[in-house]
Formats: structure tokens, C-alpha cells, sequence
């Protein structure tokens, strides 16, 4: 795999598919070979505006693309991708294992459950964990048991994989905590060192620190998701983050294909929609929660956003 200009990276929603909205508790599992396979077993570099992937590898292996830095890859191996970060995958031919990917969302709220800072903190390290032993034969069970529960729905089933995910998550706060793994959104622009000098991959646990626009965009989600209640200013916001909004601007465009502000309201219109289809609260209150003065301004917001009246979306989620 080549790098290629960060302006060419595509979205994904997922393997070759066109980034769309988001759509609320997204989950979605497969296994390697139903989607490598219709590709030639080669995913080209990409990332995810707001989805998480975890990949066990069972059989197999291959060559990842994390961020620019080309890592070996030999089954049994857990690789956790968070949002934004740019990733491909090289797999030799027959590889098996799984994909889990779900709304980035909706993983902080179920780890939020556990209140483990280490295993929060897991889920922005874009990391490749090698496996072996009872740990190995344990994940890749549950990966198995995760395939089942989605193929064949039944009570709980949902809250199964999740629980799941979040025992694979362990193994990378633990490879954290060893200092095996880096994490995505804290380093500096990354020159590819770990592919050495000659440009040939490198093998074993790693992860690659991610460039600061991707670290900056991270920050901002982060920022966003605490106080999108508020709807602050987006200088305030750059402020914040200690840059322009110039510059915070350039950085959500390149990498979410929006503006700051259109990433705020799109989290804020998240939360609106999920009140409107959960709670039973009026419209006007959903309105006031989320930091609108105005109800008939925030039914504006809304429709033009969601292309139906809050009612209307409300009435179709009750159907």
C-alpha cells in the first residue's frame, strides 16, 4: 500500500462505502473474508468520520496501513480503529476473522457504564495487540459469540456484543498500560518511523501516533461532546484548543467534510433525535435541553436538518 495525499483519503462508512449521517446506536458485524474478499483483500487506506472499528483476526494476517505507518499482522491479533483515523488493510488471501463497527457514540456510552478512565481511554488508541494463550483462544471466542448474536437476534443480544466489545477494549487499556501501544490523538505529525528506513513494514504490538490535525479534530469531537448542550461559540471552542478558527475550520473540513459549527449542530440534532424516539419529553422541552431559547426556532433547526418537523420524526419513530 501507498500513502496518498491526506486531501484523498476517503470517508468510509464502512469498506467501501460512501460516508453518510450517522444513524443513532449504528452497529454492524462481518467477517473479514465477506468483505476483503470482494476487494482482492486489499482496503485501500480510509477512515471514519464517527465510527469505531474492532477487528479480531483468526487465520491469516497481512499488512495494516495505521496512519501512514505500515504494520505486519499475524492472526491471532486484535486491531482497534477508532474514528478518524486513517487506516487499510493488505490481507493475505483466506484470512478469517471479524469486524465489529458501531457508532462511536455509542461505545463511550456503553463504557461509560464501567467508569474506568484506562478502558475510556482505549477507545481513542487506534493499536494492533497480539494475542496468545487463554487471552487469545477467550477473544476470539467472543468474537465468534458476537457473529452469532448478530445473525441471529434475540433478547439482550445487542447488550451482548457490546458487553463483548468492551472485554476486547480490556486487552488494549492493557497494552496501553504496558506501554505497548501509543495513543492516536496525543503525538505529533507521525513520519512513518516505524516502517524503518527502507520503507518495509514493521512487525509486533504497536500503534502510530496520529498528525495533529487528526489529534486537533479529536480534541474538538471530545470538546463538542461536553458541551454541545451549551452550543458555544466554535472560537470559544478554538480558544479552547489554543488555535484560530481558521484553523479549526480547515481541519474539520479536511477531515470530516464540515465545518466546525456543522459538527457541533450535527451532534446537537444526534442528541434531538434520540430525545424525540426515548424520551417522552414535549418538543419544547427537548428544545430548552438542548440550549435553544426558542422552540419554534429550535422546530427550524430541526426540519431543516432532519428534512421533518420534530413531531413528524417523532411520530415515524413511534410507528
Amino acid at each position: 500500500m501507498t500513502a496518498m495525499p491526506a486531501a484523498d483519503i476517503p470517508r468510509y462508512r464502512l469498506y467501501g462505502e460512501a460516508d453518510e449521517e450517522r444513524e443513532l446506536g449504528f452497529l454492524h458485524v462481518e467477517t473479514i473474508r465477506a468483505r476483503a474478499s470482494l476487494h482482492d483483500w486489499t482496503i485501500r487506506p480510509h477512515r471514519h468520520r464517527d465510527l469505531h472499528q474492532v477487528m479480531a483476526v483468526a487465520a491469516g494476517g497481512g499488512v495494516m496501513d495505521l496512519e501512514g505507518t505500515r504494520l505486519l499482522f499475524a492472526a491471532p491479533v486484535l486491531i482497534s480503529t477508532p474514528p478518524v483515523v486513517v487506516h487499510g488493510f493488505a490481507f493475505e488471501p483466506g484470512t478469517e476473522g471479524w469486524v465489529v463497527t458501531l457508532s462511536a457514540e455509542g461505545l463511550a456510552a456503553a463504557l461509560a457504564a464501567f467508569a474506568d478512565a484506562g478502558l475510556a481511554a482505549a477507545a481513542g488508541v487506534g493499536a494492533q495487540v497480539p494475542l496468545s494463550g487463554e487471552d487469545a483462544a477467550e477473544t476470539l471466542a467472543a468474537f465468534a459469540a458476537i457473529e452469532r448474536e448478530y445473525r441471529f437476534p434475540r433478547p439482550g443480544g445487542r447488550a451482548a456484543i457490546l458487553a463483548r466489545v468492551s472485554l476486547a477494549l480490556v486487552a488494549v487499556a492493557r497494552a496501553v498500560a504496558d506501554g505497548g501501544t501509543a495513543s492516536m490523538t496525543a503525538g505529533a505529525d507521525s513520519d512513518g518511523g516505524a516502517a524503518g528506513a527502507s520503507g518495509r513494514p514493521s512487525a509486533g504490538r504497536a500503534s502510530a501516533p496520529a498528525n495533529a490535525d487528526a489529534a486537533l479534530f479529536d480534541r474538538y469531537r471530545r470538546l463538542v461532546e461536553e458541551r454541545f448542550r451549551d452550543q458555544p461559540r466554535i472560537g470559544a471552542l478554538a480558544g479552547e484548543l489554543g488555535v484560530g478558527e481558521g484553523r479549526l475550520n480547515a481541519v474539520c473540513r479536511r477531515i470530516a467534510g464540515r465545518s466546525a459549527q456543522a459538527v457541533l449542530h450535527a451532534r446537537v440534532l444526534l442528541e434531538a433525535k434520540r430525545s424525540l424516539v426515548y424520551t417522552s419529553m414535549t418538543v419544547a422541552e427537548v428544545a430548552y435541553s438542548l440550549g435553544f431559547t426558542d422552540p419554534a426556532y429550535f422546530s427550524r433547526f430541526f426540519a431543516r436538518r432532519a428534512g421533518v418537523p420534530p413531531a413528524a420524526y417523532r411520530a415515524a419513530g413511534e410507528r
